[in-house]
């Protein structure tokens, strides 16, 4: 829920916020020792842990 306050705090909850069919998916996985394992912007992966 911190996302979708963010985003509608500043006016875009309507494309972002949430993860839903039709809004942009820019999420962020991480490992258990809080390294980043997967990283998604706009529905596309754009890194991911070898």
């Amino acid at each position: 829920m911190a996302s979708y306050n963010s985003a509608k705090q500043v006016g875009i909850a309507n494309k972002t916020g949430d993860i839903v069919i039709g809004k942009l998916a820019d999420i962020i996985v991480l490992t258990k020792n809080n390294d980043i394992f997967l990283t998604i912007c706009e529905g596309k992966i754009a890194y991911q842990q070898e």
